[in-house]
């Protein structure tokens, strides 16, 4: 049965391919417009096949890395095709965008795999600051970078890791260190800075002993 469902989807293809280059042969479409058709479909088809093998088997979540970001590039050669103007905007953010949704899925099935939230928030910070360079172009987008990766972090500390829900206070150290940055990018902090850092170091050292206090307590 398998057999004969592979034999008629390559079968199918053959079909579209060859209906696109008689169209082509006849002048109806260009050769740019069936190129772009084609290397969409092929991603999208590989892509696809890697999230089913993923569907067959969740525990190779790998296969969700190779399957998104295909996807996504599939996508951006289909826009770039029917509209360049788009896909020259948007086309990093539609490639980092999708390929953050494969660590953000792997952590929502897996939640033991906490790790796939970084790259996760990496990826699709990335992705805004694609978007946000083509859009606002005066925009400093060095802080939106440094403010979503201590959001990236936040969450690793807020979002529950493994079956027994530790949380990673480690995580909070570079969450804040990074919405420093951010703000040292953007300029709030210019008269503030000199009074920041040191109540930063206090609060810092105030958890590190209200920490230490109930370690001993318990």
């Amino acid at each position: 049965m398998e057999q004969l469902q592979s034999r008629a989807l390559w079968g199918l293809l053959l079909i579209i391919g060859g209906i696109f280059l008689l169209l082509q042969t006849l002048g109806l479409i260009s050769a740019n417009w069936l190129g772009g058709l084609i290397g969409f479909l092929v991603l999208a088809i590989v892509g696809l096949v890697f999230i089913l093998f993923f569907l067959s088997k969740p525990d190779h979540w790998w296969a969700l890395i190779p399957g998104c970001a295909l996807m996504s590039l599939a996508l951006l050669v289909g826009l770039d095709g029917l509209a360049p103007r788009l896909a020259t905007i948007w086309g990093g953010s539609i490639f980092l965008g999708g390929t953050s949704v494969a660590f953000w899925l792997i952590y929502l099935i897996h939640r033991e795999h906490w790790w796939a939230v970084i790259p996760g928030g990496v990826l699709l910070t990335l992705a805004a600051v694609a978007g946000l360079d083509q859009v606002f172009r005066q925009l400093d987008t060095g802080g939106v970078f440094f403010l979503g990766l201590s959001a990236t972090f936040g969450l690793v500390y807020l979002l529950p890791a493994g079956k027994e829900k530790e949380r990673m206070s480690w995580a909070l150290i570079p969450a804040a260190v990074f919405l420093l940055l951010s703000l040292v990018v953007w300029g709030a902090m210019t008269s503030l800075f000199n009074y920041l850092v040191p109540l930063l170091l206090i609060v810092a050292g105030l958890y590190l002993v209200w920490r230490n206090y109930n370690t001993a307590k318990a």
